[in-house]
């Protein structure tokens, strides 16, 4: 036989653990104004490489877009002034998912809708004015020179405007406050006719004796005052001799010796 002899070795290799990858949260949600948001990347190893890929030109990651090892991801998304819409982050086979409200237009609305002053004096009044967002701006105009805005004539968001109504010295009239298309409407009545006078009958004889005599005073408004006035002495005013309104004058007649 041979004289030699072989010694058998056996030699082992380790393996490395596969990476795995995780993320703290798996979305957020924003209003159309946009805003930032963070989660966390978390890896099995120290060493296992990772990159974050986004899907919507609308977000914008600051911080932490890659690793190795785990990181905070930090991320920016911009105001939106469409419809609404998604977008997302993807790590390591994972998706985080960032969903943004689209711009709504401003409504407004205003309550009550109008108000009415009598003609005598001048009034104040005033309304609400409510709003779809609180970032909607809005301006009150008047649209009559009698019509003067205090306070409110404009504002961002819900709000109310303050005016006041100067005194009517002719026609019935109407104006308007308006606030982004909205009309408030405000009514003033006339004011009162110039006062007219009439006599009934327009005039009365007597024989030489003298007497008595009357006649009614009319006139166009019940708040029109008058006085009755003599030129001659013979003639005497009994009752009657001023009013308001409609009324009747009394008087008597001396005899007459000329």
């Amino acid at each position: 036989g041979w004289g030699s002899s072989y010694s058998d070795k056996l030699y082992f290799q380790t393996s490395t653990p596969t990476c795995t990858y995780s993320i703290s949260l798996s979305g957020k949600s924003f209003d159309y104004s946009g805003g930032s948001g963070s989660f966390n990347v978390t890896t099995s190893r120290s060493d296992c490489a990772w990159t974050a890929q986004k899907d919507a030109y609308w977000i914008t990651i600051t911080s932490g877009g890659s690793g190795p090892g785990s990181k905070m991801l930090q991320y920016r998304v911009a105001a939106n002034t469409g419809n609404q819409r998604t977008g997302h982050i993807t790590v390591g086979g994972h998706q985080y998912t960032i969903s943004q409200g689209g711009l709504t237009t401003c409504t407004y609305s205003i309550s009550p809708s109008g108000n009415s002053f009598e003609f005598s004096s001048s009034g104040s009044g005033s309304f609400n004015v409510t709003t779809s967002r609180s970032d909607c701006q809005w301006t009150a105009q008047s649209d009559a020179g009698w019509i003067t805005i205090t306070s409110g004539s404009s504002g961002t968001g819900s709000g109310t405007v303050y005016y006041t109504v100067s005194a009517n010295s002719g026609a019935a009239r109407t104006g308007h406050i308006t606030v982004e298309g909205q009309q408030y409407t405000i009514s003033q009545a006339a004011a009162p006719s110039a006062c007219t006078y009439s006599i009934s009958p327009m005039s009365q004889s007597f024989d030489p004796s003298g007497g008595t005599g009357s006649f009614t005073v009319t006139t166009s408004r019940s708040d029109c005052q008058w006085t009755a006035q003599k030129d001659a002495y013979w003639i005497t005013i009994t009752s009657g001799s001023s009013g308001m309104g409609n009324g009747t004058v009394y008087y008597t007649v001396a005899t007459n010796s000329g």
